[in-house]
């Protein structure tokens, strides 16, 4: 029914219409296909929480013993609604605990727990900030999610289901307890216990080069990922990530060359983050090819913001960005030397070095990039409306064919609704 009527359902309003005349009409079907109609239309109208009653009612109806309940809770839990997945879940591991799905429920509901828990710390991280420093956040909620995770592995037997819950434990000891010791020795069971094109492998493998980084051993962590870099049945995205990584750490050690072919290969799937990011990485690269020092400095600066190590970065853009002779290198140099201020919260000189860029004469490739940025900082960390509504204006006024375009006309429109709720 809902294929039939998509034409129709596209058209503003028609979903809350449709909707209200259904539910008016209680009689027009069986229950089982009103309970499937309404719980669609209710997915198709972002509201989860009505769709879930009718869900509950269909697999009732149904004799599906959770099954469908199951279905939905991972459709939510796909479309970021924790809160709603997590009911879900519980649901099924109240009221069915004998089926089949029951095993499954227990591991989404967790899996649900860590998605609420993300989204309490992404409300607390400054995310606005191009980089920032790891903090940890909602640790004992973390704990005690790793507590539950845990207690999966003594009864759940599937080695997927077994790899899975470790690598979610160890990511949240490297990324959010930054507990990397303890992250690595749970990657290495999983290497160890993987076949070796397994995802959970690949993604052990990077995990683990990354903190090897971290720890200042990008030889080790280049090591790693070569062995995994040619693997057969493995996901082009994986194959990015690999190349992506592997291309940073050439470039940090020098190997230009080596580091344009991996980035190259990435870059051809264009529209990816990784794509991006190895776009991005290319350019600075092609803008200093005749400055080797200056690029292995740039590099080393690079590697550095990696390494959470702003303050040692700040030194080196600063020293590049003071460098008239470089051509453009300098001026990313600069950008980057603002936004490691950002990072270290040293925000009036992060506005003193962006304006710096946005008021010379001679045009700068990252124009659009400063003046965006400056909106961010007086929004954000300086509470100063006027300033932010005075750059993002800018964004629109002198950059019309800028990709910051549609995110300050937002921030425009933001800003307008808290000032006219405040009057």
């Amino acid at each position: 029914v809902i294929n039939r009527m998509g034409r129709y359902l596209n058209k503003p309003g028609a979903v809350s219409e449709t909707i209200e005349t259904v539910e008016n009409n209680s009689g027009i079907c069986e229950d089982t296909e009103y309970y499937e109609l309404l719980s669609s239309l209710y997915k198709l109208d972002k509201n989860y929480s009505k769709a879930f009653e009718y869900v509950k009612k269909l697999d009732k109806a149904k004799g599906r013993n959770g099954d469908i309940i199951n279905q939905f809770a991972g459709e939510s839990l796909r479309e970021n609604n924790s809160t709603v997945a997590s009911e879900a879940y519980k649901y099924i591991i109240d009221n069915y605990p004998d089926s089949p799905v029951s095993p499954f429920a227990k591991a989404g509901f967790a899996k649900a727990k860590e998605l609420s828990i993300d989204e309490k710390i992404d409300s607390a991280v400054i995310g606005w900030k191009p980089y920032s420093g790891k903090t940890v956040l909602y640790e004992n909620d973390l704990r005690e999610l790793i507590k539950l995770y845990n207690s999966f592995l003594e009864y759940y037997v599937d080695d997927d289901l077994q790899n899975e819950i470790k690598l979610r434990t160890a990511n949240i000891y490297k990324n959010k307890l930054n507990e990397p010791e303890r992250a690595k020795s749970i990657y290495d069971e999983i290497i160890a216990n993987s076949l070796p094109n397994s995802s959970y492998r690949i993604k052990a493998v990077l995990a683990e080069a990354e903190i090897e980084i971290i720890e200042n051993n990008p030889g080790k962590a280049k090591d790693s990922l070569i062995k995994i870099e040619n693997i057969e049945q493995i996901s082009l995205n994986e194959k990015d990530e690999i190349k992506l990584l592997l291309g940073r750490i050439e470039f940090w050690q020098g190997n230009f060359d080596s580091s344009q072919k991996l980035l190259g290969e990435v870059a051809e799937n264009l529209g990816t983050d990784d794509a991006n990011d190895a776009l991005q990485l290319q350019t600075f690269m092609g803008t200093a090819k005749n400055d080797s020092a200056s690029l292995a400095e740039f590099a080393k600066a690079d590697m550095y913001v990696f390494q959470d190590k702003f303050d040692a970065a700040s030194e080196i853009y600063k020293s590049l960005a003071a460098n008239e002779n470089l051509i453009l290198l300098n001026e990313a140099a600069e950008l980057k030397y603002a936004e490691m201020q950002i990072a270290m919260e040293n925000y009036p000189e992060a506005l003193t070095i962006l304006e710096g860029i946005t008021s010379k004469d001679k045009l700068n490739i990252y124009d659009a990039d400063a003046e965006f940025l400056k909106g961010e900082v007086y929004f954000y960390a300086l509470n100063d409306y006027e300033g932010a509504m005075r750059s993002f204006r800018n964004v629109l006024e002198n950059y019309s064919s800028s990709l910051y375009l549609d995110k300050a006309r937002e921030k425009i429109n933001y800003i307008k609704s808290i000032k006219d709720k405040s009057i």
